[in-house]
């Protein structure tokens, strides 16, 4: 109950700021270009999207898109599905959180990389993800050679 009404104190706080925000335009502070419309901007969008910069960019988020329909979706069901937990259920909640923290602090490291003069953004990347891609790799390797232990029983019995 008191998670509910932090989180709800929180939100009417939020849309109370937004609504002092000043409109746009107003004051002179606004664009002072006009998009025409939502199928102009439609457009407009259609066309960045087929730049080279767009294009090379869209592999990194769709990669991003698919780990994150993984961590968000389908860890967790897997996860509560398993049987050889004691308390599966129970850790639903603790991966939720630890995918939480980690996200937060992956992404205070980028933010702060800048101010102590960290330039190291693509090694952390690459390191992370090879680590990533190594535990996914020793997970697979591990169920593949005991489903041919034992072939007629699934790989996590």
């Amino acid at each position: 109950m008191v998670v509910f009404i932090v989180l709800t104190v929180v939100g009417v706080i939020g849309v109370g700021v937004m609504c002092l925000l000043p409109k746009p335009g107003s004051e002179g502070g606004g664009r002072a270009d006009d998009l025409g419309g939502p199928s102009t901007a439609l457009r407009k969008s259609f066309a960045l999207f087929k730049t080279k910069d767009m294009l090379l960019l869209s592999f990194a988020f769709f990669y991003t898109g698919i780990a994150l329909s993984f961590f968000s979706g389908v860890y967790s069901a897997c996860l509560s599905s398993t049987l050889r937990f004691p308390d599966p259920k129970r850790l639903v909640g603790l991966s939720g959180m630890l995918i939480g923290i980690g996200e937060i602090l992956a992404a205070a490291c980028f933010f702060y990389a800048s101010v102590f003069k960290l330039y190291w953004h693509l090694i952390i990347l690459i390191v992370f993800a090879t680590i990533g891609t190594f535990t996914f790799w020793m997970v697979e390797w591990k169920a593949h050679r005991r489903l041919k232990a034992k072939p007629d029983t699934t790989a996590f019995d």
